[in-house]
């Protein structure tokens, strides 16, 4: 299961992950958030969670890609496919989420 390819995409995919975020919102694409903001939002992150989230997301996903380039067809291969799926949706999205729901909360108090 901790492969060496599974674990360098992993590393890979954290640091894309957390990263990518960061410099898309803040360099590439700020004037364009700035100029179409209507309301300043004060931004309180938890980048634990999101840290957290990023890490199971893309563990997840290069252990998928790696399952997958094997092509078994067992019946239970379905099932792992089917478990591995909803542990990127059910942890991975939702710890990001939990790390930046402050600014939810705070756009239904202004």
């Amino acid at each position: 299961m901790f492969t060496k390819h599974i674990l360098s995409g992993t590393l890979l995919g954290v640091l894309f992950l957390y990263f990518f975020d960061w410099i898309f919102y803040t360099l590439i694409a700020a004037d364009y958030f700035e100029s179409n903001m209507l309301v300043m939002i004060l931004m309180r992150m938890n980048l634990f969670f999101i840290a957290i989230g990023c890490l199971i997301q893309a563990f997840v996903i290069s252990s998928l890609y790696s399952s997958l380039s094997k092509r078994s067809g067992a019946p239970f291969s379905g099932f792992q496919f089917g478990l591995r799926i909803d542990t990127f949706v059910s942890l991975g999205i939702v710890m990001v989420g939990y790390g930046t729901y402050e600014i939810l909360l705070f756009q239904h108090n202004y």
